[in-house]
């Protein structure tokens, strides 16, 4: 179960703006609230994620992490993984890193501790 306290960590938010956002209650800018919301998903998507795993021991995920999604290149490579992908029943998680290294480092993290091919 995500908790109010979870998204906050990741969002960088207090409980309390997390809680506004949640049940659309007070003010909470615009880029504050696409924080936490973010950071929901990215937790929600990681729990389907984990369950999965733990439920067939295998998450038929291919990862893939690219620097820039907006470069036509990287565009082409995940046209074709993609194709391969569902040929295989699997699944394509798509990454970007906005070339930061951080990210980078975060969903290799991810990718490992979900048993997700890279």
């Amino acid at each position: 179960m995500i908790k109010n306290k979870d998204i906050a960590l990741r969002s960088g938010v207090s409980v309390a703006t997390v809680s506004r956002v949640m049940n659309q209650s007070g003010y909470v800018k615009e880029e504050t609230k696409d924080l936490v919301l973010k950071a929901f998903n990215e937790l929600v998507n990681e729990d389907q994620l984990l369950v999965q795993t733990v439920s067939n021991g295998k998450t038929n995920l291919i990862g893939v992490i690219v620097p820039d999604i907006s470069n036509p290149f990287f565009g082409e490579v995940i046209k074709g993984i993609s194709s391969i992908a569902e040929k295989h029943t699997a699944n394509l998680l798509l990454c970007n890193t906005e070339e930061q290294l951080d990210k980078e480092i975060r969903y290799l993290e991810l990718f490992k501790t979900n048993n997700i091919k890279a």
